[in-house]
């Protein structure tokens, strides 16, 4: 009797474990399946570390929280401080609860923003492309390892609603993806250049992209590069080719893309991992958090 009594006690103490749930962070096989936390994928799916919010920035005010004077129309980007018009295509503008903020952003639901109270916003179209530009509070090296991190949203806007800029089409995105483009040179004398479109090449050269499909809400996109020479100024926004989903200047609309919180550093900062430990190896219970 005492021996079936312990067969049973064993037997339900294998079926209990084997069901016991996964606990991913504690170095234990708790399920019993022969795996252990992150070499569990089934039940320790890892998410990542995510984007890293406190990088110093090479960019001088990299959230548009600083400025000259409150915007109160569209084209005045250099009420933001430190940031330039970049090119003649010049209605790139600075967006700040404070006073002036377009319709499309509250039609958008792009209210709050990622980080703080303004944003920068440009026009991308055929014969009229829009660049955000800045120079750098230090030249970025040659052949090091640099990393731009920054929140983008979009949705289309009517070409004729004036200082307004109302919605187009309750904001339905129609134009597909494109590589939203880091252009960089070595003289800050170089802002700002001369058309409507991208950056010459003569004084300025492609640094790196990333393909963007366009999307009504605020995403983080991430760049990176190593500069074939010394750069002493920026500018983002779109390729030299545009697809052929977006409209021409006879169109009665066209997308309005926006910037925030453009955080721009030696890969390094990016990629650091901070590694917390708890308990003693000794006592057989040391735990690494990272």
């Amino acid at each position: 009797m005492k021996s079936l009594f312990l067969k049973f006690i064993f037997i339900f103490h294998i079926i209990s474990y084997s069901n016991a749930q996964e606990i991913c962070n504690n170095a234990l096989d708790d399920d019993a399946d022969g795996l252990i936390d992150l070499l569990d994928s089934i039940d320790c799916t890892c998410q990542g570390f995510g984007y890293v919010t406190n990088v110093p920035s090479l960019i001088p005010n990299p959230s548009f929280e600083q400025m000259i004077a409150c915007p109160d129309n569209f084209g005045q980007i250099e009420y933001a401080s430190n940031w330039l018009m970049a090119s003649e295509a010049n209605q790139t503008s600075y967006l700040n609860t404070c006073d002036y903020i377009y319709n499309s952003v509250v039609q958008g639901g792009l209210l709050p923003f990622p980080d703080g109270n303004g944003i920068a916003s440009a026009f991308i179209q055929p014969g009229w492309t829009e660049y955000i530009a800045s120079c750098l509070l230090q030249p970025l090296v040659a052949g090091q390892y640099y990393t731009i991190q920054l929140n983008i949203a979009t949705n289309p806007i009517l070409t004729n609603s004036g200082p307004g800029v109302d919605v187009y089409n309750n904001g339905t995105i129609s134009y597909t993806a494109l590589n939203i483009s880091l252009f960089g040179t070595n003289n800050c004398n170089n802002l700002p250049f001369s058309g409507y479109g991208c950056p010459p090449s003569s004084s300025w050269s492609l640094l790196g992209d990333i393909s963007y499909t366009p999307n009504g809400n605020w995403t983080t996109i991430r760049i990176n590069f190593v500069p074939l020479t010394n750069i002493a100024a920026i500018a983002i926004g779109a390729p030299c080719i545009l697809p052929t989903s977006y409209p021409n200047l006879n169109q009665p609309w066209c997308p309005v893309f926006y910037y925030d919180n453009i955080l721009l550093n030696k890969t390094d900062f990016f990629s650091m991992v901070h590694i917390g430990t708890s308990g003693l190896i000794c006592s057989n219970n040391l735990m690494l958090i990272a």
